[in-house]
């Protein structure tokens, strides 16, 4: 894993970096993301190596997808003469400056369309919308000839703090662990 995460990561930029490899396809998996990304992150790579190098670790994305057909080569599934749908979201890590940033941009009317769910490693929660966030929110969902609605990608509100856990410990377990207890690299891993 040294060679493909950074023999000795010495920055917050080399972190950063690493990241946007990985969305860029220069980079075969991360802790968080065991497989390549799926074809349709294709009309979206440039924007989200951009995010990456700006301190938005991406672990999870998709574009926006309104009414493709469902035999679509890259966004179809579901079956015959169907519709699907996809909410754009990105799941990312950010410190928390950043994510008191953003908080101040999704607060701004123009964005009152945005919503947003963060957590940290203390479980401390934040969101759009305070104490009352939806527990369950559909992401992608498809319409098909005599069914009902389907729902394959959802955001649960409750498997998102449990999942936390694991997520926080895959820093220390997964790329940490790679380095000399006390090294700058491995200082730096658990500082992020």
């Amino acid at each position: 894993m040294l060679a493909i995460w950074g023999d000795a990561p010495i920055s917050h930029q080399d972190v950063y970096e690493v990241f946007a490899r990985f969305v860029e396809g220069r980079i075969p998996i991360l802790p968080w993301c065991e497989s390549a990304l799926h074809s349709e992150t294709s009309i979206i790579v440039e924007q989200l190596a951009n995010i990456n190098r700006a301190g938005f670790l991406t672990i999870n994305s998709q574009p926006a997808v309104n009414g493709s057909r469902s035999d679509h080569p890259i966004y179809g599934w579901g079956g015959l003469n169907g519709r699907v749908y996809q909410k754009a979201y990105l799941e990312f890590f950010t410190s928390p400056e950043l994510l008191k940033s953003i908080m101040e941009v999704m607060r701004l009317p123009e964005n009152s369309q945005l919503s947003f769910y963060a957590i940290n490693s203390d479980k401390v929660k934040y969101s759009t919308s305070g104490e009352g966030v939806c527990n369950t929110i559909a992401l992608t969902w498809g319409v098909f000839p005599n069914k009902e609605i389907l729902q394959p990608t959802v955001f649960d509100h409750d498997s998102f703090v449990v999942w936390s856990d694991e997520v926080f410990q895959l820093w220390i377990k997964s790329w940490a662990n790679l380095y000399d207890d006390g090294t700058v690299s491995s200082d730096l891993i658990y500082e992020v």
